[in-house]
């Protein structure tokens, strides 16, 4: 009787493992009869949705960009760093630079968008400059 190679057994159990295997997260689910929590979605390092800038605990919004977005707060574009490489603009207005951010409470905004440079001048216009843009969108009051 021929015996298995070594390399062969060992292929041939690694592929039934990954067959039966399954997630720690579904197994404790499993196991404790309880639905499974979805995996959190990936955040997007250009948007700030008004439940994580409330997560923040920041009082206002430069201090949630500063927490959860640092690399908006630090960008240089030609020859210009923070707080005039960057201007801020809410729902569409321009405001001013990033100073005005230390302003804003986190309650008036709803999302925070960071823009570079080129697409900001897309959006805003050649007034614009070449600088990039953070667009606040505002928390509409309940009715």
């Amino acid at each position: 009787m021929k015996h298995a190679h070594p390399f062969v057994l060992a292929l041939t159990l690694l592929l039934i493992g990954a067959a039966c295997h399954r997630p720690a997260a579904a197994a404790a689910a499993a196991a404790t009869g309880r639905p499974s929590r979805p995996e959190r979605a990936a955040r997007d390092p250009y948007l700030m949705e008004e439940e994580e800038l409330k997560a923040t605990g920041a009082q206002s919004l430069y201090d949630a960009v500063k927490l959860n977005r640092p690399l908006w707060l630090t960008r240089t574009v030609r020859n210009a760093t923070g707080n005039d490489a960057v201007a801020v603009y809410l729902d569409e207005r321009y405001l001013g630079s990033l100073s005005v951010l230390r302003e804003l409470p986190i309650h008036v905004a709803k999302r925070l968008q960071y823009l570079a440079p080129t697409e900001a001048r897309i959006r805003f216009g050649p007034q614009h400059g070449s600088r990039a843009a953070i667009q606040v969108e505002s928390a509409k009051p309940d009715r």
